[in-house]
């Protein structure tokens, strides 16, 4: 269950994608801890590091939507903050029950589902506005 990144995942936006490269990363650890019998240590790692993430990259990406006029801009910043409440949702759900098989399935699955989508719809809608923001200017 790794996540493979591909060239369909890029927006043309050098830090967007390297902040999307660096999720796949961490998540690609937290599967590896979790085969390695490690999941308590990373799930709590994956998390810190998912809330830290949704601060910073949804930040960049709602500045870069602010500067290129995007007019989805409200719509995309709603998804940033149902996707940020999911993560703390696990989070208190790790905190509560601890890092349980099928609180780890749960969240890589539904990571990957939103991530996905997230990146090849939503953030390549951005990218071709700012591409086409900038050919007019």
């Amino acid at each position: 269950m790794e996540y493979v990144w591909r060239s369909t995942f890029e927006t043309g936006n050098d830090i967007i994608d390297n902040q999307h490269k660096q999720l796949f990363a961490t998540l690609n650890t937290l599967f590896e801890a979790y085969r390695n019998g490690e999941e308590k240590q990373g799930m709590k790692k994956a998390l810190d590091f998912m809330v830290a993430y949704t601060l910073q990259h949804f930040d960049d990406e709602e500045k870069l939507q602010e500067e290129s006029d995007y007019p989805e801009y409200s719509a995309h910043k709603k998804l940033h903050a149902e996707f940020r409440k999911m993560i703390e949702e696990f989070a208190i759900e790790l905190t509560l029950n601890g890092p349980l098989e099928e609180i780890l399935i749960e969240f890589y699955t539904v990571v990957h589902d939103w991530l996905v989508n997230h990146i090849k719809v939503e953030d390549l809608k951005i990218a071709q506005h700012i591409l086409q923001k900038n050919k007019t200017d």
